[in-house]
């Protein structure tokens, strides 16, 4: 895990951050505010990493937008759908995308069986953030110190 949450910070967050750093930053500042920070990678808490996916359109309860990013071959099927929209991205290993988990989603088969795609998730759980939100509230009411990691990861504007 701690090799992945190093591949994380070092090349997935700031290449999306490379390409959406105004629609995220005001997001991020808010959250920081706030004091909710959160523990896997920068802000967000949770990540998930599958290699068999069922094409069944679905939606996910997270509190703001996934990243998502694509590792290993497959020669066939294995795209991101958004079946709403009738749009099927093909997907090549490297491939990282922001996604609105709000919207419906799903992948296409990996018709390939020597297929070694893995799809990375990396999001803020609504429980996460939930337990953050009610933490800081009853720190505050009961006049608790709050918990603030000694390393942050210095911003870049």
């Amino acid at each position: 895990m701690n090799r992945l949450r190093t591949f994380i910070c070092k090349h997935v967050i700031p290449a999306v951050e490379a390409f959406f750093f105004s629609a995220i930053d005001c997001v991020r500042d808010d959250l920081y505010e706030m004091g909710l920070r959160f523990s896997f990678a920068d802000y967000f808490s949770t990540i998930s990493l599958g290699d068999l996916f069922a094409s069944r359109n679905d939606t996910d309860d997270d509190a703001w937008l996934t990243i998502l990013v694509a590792v290993g071959d497959c020669e066939l099927g294995g795209g991101w759908a958004h079946p709403a929209q009738g749009v099927i991205h093909a997907v090549r290993a490297g491939d990282i995308f922001l996604v609105n988990p709000l919207q419906g989603h799903c992948t296409s088969c990996f018709g390939d069986a020597l297929a070694s795609r893995k799809m990375i998730a990396i999001f803020l759980s609504d429980s996460a953030f939930k337990a953050s939100c009610i933490s800081i509230e009853v720190a505050n009411r009961e006049g608790l110190q709050r918990w603030v990691p000694q390393v942050w990861r210095k911003r870049r504007r």
